[in-house]
């Protein structure tokens, strides 16, 4: 009842709200404007009185009942037939790639909606067979029962627990999402006697534009506790862990000293190979990075990178930097700097206890112009016990 009241507000607004590529072609928007936008009005006028009754039972649900902090959903016997990944690293060593590898997990942030997630599924259920979606805490008190986390989980392996925790500080904006941290255990295979292999997964995404407050701060190690408590939690005897990961879009620089991050030479400076991952929201849409293979091109390029990532100089994390662009010197030209393009929030760290090979760390240019954020894949080769 509340879901097609608010899709028919999102679908009005969004005919009258331009983004970046329609600002620059305003013609485009003239069919919204005049066709979709007043259509979509009426509708979510008619969808009034059902939307309101379907809101406050949607409170009365949170308030009162039960729900699970996420969703399960299987598609046994799919994905699990497809060539190891381990067999394909040597065939593509680059750092930057256009397309995706073929990974064992995927871990998503800001998968709002449920309807958004059955739609990833589908596709994705050709190679994986596990999800954990809708992942939230819906009550008053946490995210006054509006948006979840948005985190999502694919696996190829079988996922043997998960939980999720939403973060008890948040500010401004935030305060209406669901924002945490999801753990996952999965199950790599079985050794002698029964013994289990499995590997142990956090992903996070911590809160943007949290100005001068701690936020970030608090978060991660709100983090940090919640997934050695996880851990504590589900282990079994006779269980070997063969890796331990923690992914996500950090909105930040720094982590804990008991996870490696391996595109960092040393504090403050990262590897010469390694780029920023947090695009500028006002060249998303320039059509000179229009395909995978010309974005890769310019993030090759240390000076014209700048142009289309934030560079790593950013002091407090403010809703300006949504309407940052790299400025030119005196002669016009944007000149490559050592932070220039370079920050990275969107990190895959190894917890040091956990002995593993690191095979390959690959920023991929796949989803220019659907995303502000350069996706970023590890492959690692578990160590025998």
């Amino acid at each position: 009842m509340f879901y097609p009241w608010t899709t028919a507000v999102s679908f009005c607004l969004s005919c009258y709200i331009s983004n970046i590529l329609e600002k620059l072609y305003p013609q485009r928007k003239l069919t919204q404007y005049f066709l979709f936008g007043p259509i979509s009005a009426i509708l979510a006028i008619l969808l009034l009185p059902t939307g309101v009754l379907g809101g406050l039972l949607w409170v009365l649900l949170c308030s009162f009942a039960c729900k699970d902090k996420y969703t399960y959903c299987a598609f046994e016997g799919k994905g699990n037939e497809k060539q190891d990944l381990a067999d394909t690293i040597s065939e593509n060593p680059e750092n930057l790639g256009e397309f995706f590898p073929l990974v064992d997990f995927f871990c998503f942030q800001e998968v709002w909606e449920r309807f958004q997630a059955s739609m990833l599924m589908k596709t994705l259920s050709k190679e994986y067979d596990y999800f954990i979606y809708d992942v939230g805490v819906y009550d008053l008190k946490t995210n006054l029962c509006m948006f979840g986390s948005g985190l999502m989980f694919a696996s190829k392996k079988p996922i043997l627990e998960a939980d999720f925790k939403a973060f008890s500080l948040r500010t401004k904006h935030a305060k209406f999402v669901s924002l945490g941290v999801l753990c996952v255990k999965v199950l790599l295979g079985y050794g002698r006697n029964g013994i289990r292999y499995v590997g142990y997964i956090s992903n996070l995404h911590t809160q943007a534009f949290q100005g001068t407050d701690p936020v970030i701060y608090s978060q991660l190690t709100e983090t940090m506790a919640f997934a050695e408590k996880f851990k504590e939690n589900n282990s079994q005897a006779g269980d070997i862990v063969k890796f331990d990961v923690m992914c996500g879009d950090f909105n930040a620089d720094n982590m804990s000293p008991d996870y490696t991050d391996v595109c960092v030479e040393k504090p403050g400076k990262d590897h010469p190979w390694a780029i920023g991952t947090e695009l500028r929201q006002m060249m998303l849409f320039n059509p000179e990075i229009s395909t995978p293979e010309q974005f890769k091109e310019a993030l090759i390029d240390d000076s014209l990178r700048r142009m289309y990532v934030l560079d790593a100089d950013v002091m407090v994390h403010h809703q300006s930097l949504m309407t940052s662009i790299a400025k030119p010197d005196s002669n016009g030209v944007i000149k490559a700097l050592p932070y220039g393009g370079m920050r990275r929030v969107d990190k895959i760290l190894i917890n040091n206890s956990v002995k593993v090979n690191i095979l390959g760390y690959g920023f991929i240019s796949a989803l220019t112009h659907l995303t502000d954020h350069i996706p970023v894949c590890m492959t690692v080769k578990t160590v025998s016990a």
